[in-house]
């Protein structure tokens, strides 16, 4: 029986030599984020968006009774957590939750996301062809609407007794002195703070309930700016009881009490992180920081925008800071040491698991910078790990997936196979949060740097984590004499904020390097850049790209000019290492190394998409065969790996220029380089049988011609050759391509326009939502096909392939296509681009929304003489630009 496995992580191309991929993939591909629209959100966006809302608010309950238990606990001088005896700290306890109350609030976060955003089959998209998660605004993911519910109440308690709780500030009931009545003052005024928020919490949900679905009091929620609206227009009579609005109410009334009963200590001594002695100026602060971080929090589930340092006090003070200063670490890296790794809830360091002495797989994961065989970082990534099977890496930078370490430690979380051994931790020790789980996930993806942030993981570990860093990722290590090669393509500069396409040539030479096996060279034509006349096989490659890389198209140039033509631009050295001393001095591609280049030796970086007019007269990605620069590689992921099929393999010269076609954005506040590597495997003679074939059916890639406002469908089939054998299916569009599908045989052979070319009715064997992340299907065994020439035979072979254009239809659609941001394309193509004046339409609402209107934004008023009309709105039409569409169905086959 054949089984479908879907990779989602898998890069769009399929690539291998020979596919003879076309000259545009990708070349647009840059899509922009959905910009903020101009529709509420559906009913069924609403349903997800109050679930998730409703969700965050009981995490937040949730969090909160276990935090007063432990303040509870401590004032009355009994065990912190009853449940757990080896829980002695207040900052431990705070992150314990060893009755699973916390976990268990977080699975129903889940599954309730599951069936409130999943859409009635599961795959993103509700009854009416709409995404049913929100656009940009009203919900996150379960991870951070948990996280963000959890961090708010332990950031709050750091806020009032300070960033160390342990440090003596928090009074333990005894007998001495006025400690009874002081540890009852502060367990009374943190349950008086929870319930502040709690209420905020409240109201929000009222409020956004209503106002997404109707206009109410404040008018109805049509976009991220709206939403805050909800923030600050909820000043109720119920917030200002349980808050502070209220003289002798609320906080102010238990602060009161704390300064009438406790005669040793002041407020200030109380609550340290106010520093405030009256009761007025102590309930001001108090509710200044629960305003915070109901604000953070609420901005992180909701995905709002709402500037909290204002919020909080309505100044520009820096009063609000993004996470408390006790949970501060420099790195993501130095985070997950002191909360995952350290952490007694888990015990990774503890003397039965991976503590210094004799630790499990021989892996100290204790952090000694004095004794580097306990530097944690050090043993983790590209080390071997003990025990997996198949062998991975304890942590392969770019790649979970295949990473030993994150597959134990998600079987200990979610469930599942390991890969080898037991899922971690062990030994009856609680299994990571889900937060925390993300959080390596995300380290890992990030390249697993050890000294850097990494976007995102600041809020999954609870920590103060500086700005997220630009990253870059080690170099992988090269697969080894006889077992395959490794590419390098130089460091192109990469600022901060800045957005860039670039071609870059290298040159190689295999034949003197004793790298590959004689069992894997073959005879194959001679050219120019290949004069031995041989060529090696290979059945594996793998992609390393750092993690800035939007996407990466690499090309064998098969022409006839020399390294020397001007179209390369002279070969410098280019290295990350800015301060090496070979940077940007010139250099001689042929003076080969024993990896089979001259290692950071390139032509000029030519700013250009997908190359166009670069390189000599002749280079050229399109004609048959893909012209003298077939694609043979490349990938939209940073990390990408494919192994063909048992018994496929793939060609490339033992001598050849490659053209590295590159695009990556910096969004960080450093400056970085971009760099990508590229391993391939030999073919060993079991896998020699049969040469890789790819689909890249691009004859009506420009298909589209999608109105504003509109949206439209189009289909075409594409048939495999007698006897195929498929292994693999993706697909390619831009952003206007909402729902991708292909159905398997048979089907009517069919091209875009004619009856038989719709969708069918039935399941799919292949549905992709994401344009930027589109679905990837792997057949192990691959699906064979038969032979014959009927026309039921060719039916038999036929696959049907759909994709829906959405050109801001209704809500939760891709924002419509702007004459004044979409880019002219380049020369000398002349597809796509701003739509011309004739052509244009009324962008905003009112009675000509939609219409021509001749660039005449008058026109476009929503009533005579408002001053509001704006003209800009284009068709959505297939091109080579960013703001332009493709059709493309990729995939790979072979023919035994």
């Amino acid at each position: 029986m054949t089984t479908h496995h879907p990779h989602t992580r898998v890069g769009a191309i399929v690539l291998a030599a020979g596919f003879g991929l076309a000259t545009l993939l990708l070349s647009a591909s840059a899509g922009r984020a959905h910009q903020e629209g101009g529709d509420p959100l559906t009913s069924d966006q609403q349903k997800c968006a109050n679930g998730a809302l409703k969700d965050w608010n009981k995490s937040s309950k949730t969090t909160s009774k276990e935090t007063q238990a432990c303040v509870k606990n401590f004032a009355k001088g009994k065990p912190l957590d009853k449940a757990d005896d080896d829980i002695d700290t207040l900052e431990e306890c705070l992150l314990n939750d060893s009755k699973g109350k916390i976990q268990k609030q977080k699975d129903k976060t889940g599954k309730n996301f599951d069936k409130n955003c999943g859409g009635p089959n599961r795959d993103g998209v509700d009854s009416g062809g709409f995404p049913q998660m929100p656009p940009e605004y009203g919900a996150t993911d379960p991870v951070t609407v948990s996280a963000a519910a959890a961090q708010q109440q332990r950031d709050i308690a750091h806020d009032v007794f300070g960033e160390d709780l342990d440090s003596g500030v928090m009074v333990a009931n005894t007998d001495v002195g006025d400690a009874k009545d002081a540890a009852k003052c502060q367990a009374r005024v943190m349950k008086s703070i929870s319930k502040c928020v709690a209420t905020r919490e409240k109201e929000f949900l009222k409020c956004t309930r209503t106002h997404l679905a109707d206009v109410g009091d404040l008018g109805l929620i049509y976009d991220i700016d709206d939403l805050q609206l909800c923030y600050d227009g909820m000043d109720t009579e119920a917030i200002k009881k349980k808050c502070a609005g209220i003289p002798g109410q609320g906080m102010q009334k238990d602060v009161q009490k704390c300064a009438d009963s406790v005669d040793d200590r002041t407020l200030a001594e109380l609550f340290p992180g106010c520093g405030e002695t009256e009761v007025s100026n102590v309930t001001v602060c108090l509710d200044r920081a629960a305003r915070c971080r109901f604000c953070q929090s609420a901005n992180a589930a909701v995905g709002g925008n709402e500037d909290c340092d204002d919020f909080d006090d309505e100044l520009a003070n820096g009063s609000c800071e993004i996470c408390s200063v006790s949970t501060g670490f420099p790195s993501t890296m130095a985070a997950i040491q002191a909360v995952i790794f350290d952490s007694p809830t888990y015990g990774c360091t503890n003397d039965l698991c991976h503590g210094a002495g004799s630790p499990q797989g021989n892996l100290s994961l204790v952090d000694d910078p004095n004794t580097p065989e306990s530097e944690s970082h050090a043993q983790l990534v590209n080390v071997a790990g003990f025990g997996a099977s198949p062998p991975l890496d304890r942590v392969m930078p770019g790649e979970q997936d295949l990473s030993f370490l994150y597959k134990k430690l998600e079987a200990g979380t979610l469930g599942g196979d390991p890969g080898g051994g037991s899922p971690m931790p062990t030994g009856g020790a609680t299994a990571l949060t889900p937060e925390h789980l993300e959080a390596m996930k995300t380290w890992i993806r990030g390249g697993a740097p050890e000294d850097l942030t990494v976007e995102g993981t600041a809020l999954l570990l609870g920590s103060c984590l500086p700005e997220p860093d630009p990253l870059t990722i080690p170099v992988p290590a090269a697969p080894g004499a006889g077992i395959g090669v490794q590419f390098q393509q130089t460091p192109w500069p990469l600022p901060t904020q800045f957005e860039d396409e670039i071609c870059m040539a290298t040159y190689y030479d295999l034949t003197g390097t004793g790298l590959v096996p004689a069992s894997a060279i073959v005879s194959c034509p001679v050219t120019a850049a290949n004069p031995s006349g041989e060529c090696f096989l290979y059945h594996k490659q793998d992609l390393s790209q750092d993690p800035q890389s939007h996407h990466s198209i690499i090309h064998l140039y098969t022409g006839t000019y020399p390294l020397t033509d001007p179209g390369w631009g002279d070969f410098t050295y280019k290295f990350q290492d800015q301060g090496n001393p070979l940077e940007g001095q010139p250099c001689d591609p042929n003076d080969v190394g024993p990896e089979g280049y001259n290692p950071g030796c390139s032509g000029a970086i030519a700013s250009t998409i997908a190359c166009i007019g670069y390189g000599p007269p002749d280079y050229s990605q399109s004609g048959a065969g893909g012209g003298t620069a077939p694609a043979f590689s490349g990938s939209q992921e940073p990390f990408y790996t494919l192994e063909f099929a048992d018994g496929v393999y793939s060609t490339l010269p033992m001598q050849g220029v490659i053209v590295w076609n590159s695009h990556a954005f910096n969004l960080t506040q450093g400056d970085s380089t971009m760099s990508q590597y590229l391993n391939l495997e030999f073919a060993a003679p079991a896998d020699q049988l049969y040469p890789a074939q790819g689909i890249f059916d691009s004859i009506s890639i420009f298909v589209q011609d999608v109105p504003p406002f509109e949206t439209e469908e189009y289909c075409r089939t594409y048939t495999l050759p007698e006897g195929a054998s498929l292994y693999q299916l993706g697909s390619h569009t831009h952003r206007w391509g909402v729902l991708w599908r292909t159905w398997a045989p048979p089907n009517t052979v069919c091209v875009p326009g004619e009856p038989a070319c719709v969708p069918r009715g039935d399941t799919p064997l292949y549905l992709s939502t994401e344009y930027s992340d589109p679905l990837q299907l792997i057949f192990d065994p691959p699906i064979v096909h038969g032979t014959g020439m009927t026309q039921t035979d060719e039916e038999n072979r036929t696959y049907l392939y759909c994709s829906l254009y959405d050109n801001e239809a209704g809500p939760g659609s891709p924002s419509v296509k702007r004459q004044s941001t979409s880019p002219s394309p380049p020369l000398p193509l002349q597809l796509g681009g701003p739509c011309s004046d004739s052509e244009v339409a009324c962008v905003n609402d009112g009675p000509n929304k939609g219409a021509l209107c001749n660039a005449v934004d008058s026109f476009c008023d929503s009533s005579p003489g408002a001053g509001d009309g704006v003209c800009d709105a284009c068709p959505v039409r297939g091109g080579v630009t960013t703001e332009d569409e493709m059709f493309i169905l990729l995939g790979g086959f072979f023919v035994p």
